[in-house]
């Protein structure tokens, strides 16, 4: 299996059949295409979508947050 950035992924095709393919709407695919966000899709040997997903940071790194002190 590959995975592909979503906007190479939907060159040369249909809006439409692509968000079909893994389960958005046309508006949603093409929400995603305007944004920044690092979207993937996941393809079979044959080059269909099996599913997308995104890879996203979540939190601050905990080394460079300031320790929080507790109400007493």
């Amino acid at each position: 299996m590959n995975q592909i950035p979503l906007r190479k992924y939907v060159k040369g095709k249909r809006q439409g059949a692509v968000a079909r393919m893994i389960g958005v709407s046309q508006g949603a695919l093409s929400q995603m295409l305007k944004s920044e966000r690092r979207i993937y899709v996941r393809v079979d040997g044959s080059g269909s979508a099996i599913e997308a997903f995104e890879i996203k940071t979540l939190g601050k790194n905990v080394a460079d947050q300031e320790p929080t002190q507790q109400p007493t």
